[in-house]
């Protein structure tokens, strides 16, 4: 059994945090102590379900203070060397890039084992100079740089030479358990209609709002199909607003957060991902391992290596993402709608994705690059 210390920005609705927490609860259940460090957040509700097994510690608690100014900072990073020192963990496991840097720096001299993790594919997601700066002198430091692509890994190569870097990907958890705020979809989708889902929070990146347009456009011609977004954030407003000049505007339902994901999945008839970038896209592996038929843009990164285009989804390639791509999108949509043969030979083929990456699978992986013995091989 091993001590586990895992640093993480937040415990909040993001993919970046179920993960985390998907990952803790499997580690837990296979014997590890498992202490778990929000560390830019204030002291709060977790989103996300913690196993009994799963310590939850918020360095808001320890340093009193979640400001930005140079003095927090030192304050954090004096936190999280605390921690380290008094839980002597045997390895430690860091979230997002800001976080990664953090813990690299407070671990100087520890003799610490040190595995970091980027879940978005860096280029798109520029940092500031200082942070930039400090990555590239830190990453070398640590023990290995997860990566959810083999992309990420060449970017990795190329910009930060020195750091050891490996490819691990999501793990798939099913069934998806439930949550707070339930929302069921026969309160808001008639029990005829077909329904279209996208899942992620409001935010440009998401590409929402190429989805709206493209929904409408397809949509004229299949009168039997509803679109049902789940998820908060910034850009409600301007979806509000693409939603109420849509002719479609009684078939578009942005939902909120839901805790009863699964239920959606059971019920969609095609999911879409209609992303700028990615990491390595959970709602995409959760649907697909739900069985439901998907498209998606061929975006940076995730969906090429999770699609194989015309067999477990439908890949939406040499389209440019940086301008309007809800023509090509509208395109896709309408032949997937109108086929419901095709729809069900992707679902199935979908269903796959789930079997190579079960929480225990990655647990593993991730237990043989911390290099802490596996519950199944090694000492209780």
């Amino acid at each position: 059994m091993a001590n586990l210390l895992f640093f993480v920005s937040s415990m909040e609705s993001g993919g970046a945090e179920r993960i985390a927490a998907l990952l803790a609860n499997t580690w837990a259940s296979r014997g590890h102590s498992v202490t778990l460090v929000p560390t830019y957040s204030q002291r709060g509700e977790c989103h996300h379900h913690l196993a009994s097994g799963v310590k939850l510690v918020f360095l808001a608690d320890i340093v009193d203070t979640t400001q930005r100014s140079i003095r927090s900072r030192v304050r954090r990073l004096q936190g999280i060397r605390q921690l380290m020192k008094q839980s002597q963990p045997d390895a430690v496991v860091s979230f997002l890039s800001n976080v990664n840097t953090a813990v690299l720096l407070s671990a100087i001299g520890l003799g610490v084992r040190v595995v970091v993790s980027e879940r978005i594919y860096p280029p798109l997601h520029p940092l500031s100079g200082l942070q930039t700066w400090l990555r590239k002198r830190m990453y070398p430091r640590a023990a290995a740089v997860v990566m959810q692509s083999e992309r990420g890994i060449e970017w990795l190569k190329q910009t930060i030479p020195g750091s050891h870097g490996v490819v691990l990907y999501n793990p798939v958890q099913f069934p998806l358990p439930d949550s707070n705020a339930p929302w069921c979809p026969v309160q808001s989708i008639p029990s005829e209609a077909k329904l279209m889902l996208a899942v992620g929070r409001l935010d440009p990146q998401k590409g929402f709002d190429q989805l709206l347009h493209a929904f409408t456009q397809a949509a004229t011609h299949h009168p039997e199909w509803h679109l049902a977004v789940l998820g908060e954030g910034a850009e409600r407003a301007t979806l509000e607003n693409i939603i109420a000049q849509s002719t479609c505007a009684d078939r578009i339902h942005l939902m909120g957060q839901v805790g009863n994901l699964g239920d959606w999945y059971e019920r969609a008839d095609l999911f879409v991902l209609s992303s700028r970038y990615e990491g390595f896209p959970n709602a995409l592996l959760e649907a697909m391992s739900y069985g439901v038929a998907a498209i998606s843009t061929a975006c940076a990164t995730g969906p090429d290596e999770i699609i194989e285009h015309g067999v477990n989804g439908w890949l939406l390639e040499d389209v440019d993402l940086n301008s309007d791509f809800y023509d090509s999108l509208a395109q896709a949509l309408a032949h997937l709608m109108g086929d419901a043969q095709l729809r069900t030979q992707l679902g199935l083929e979908a269903q796959e994705i789930k079997q190579n990456l079960t929480p225990q699978h990655i647990a593993e992986q991730w237990e043989q690059l911390l290099m802490v013995d596996s519950p199944a091989t090694g000492p209780h």
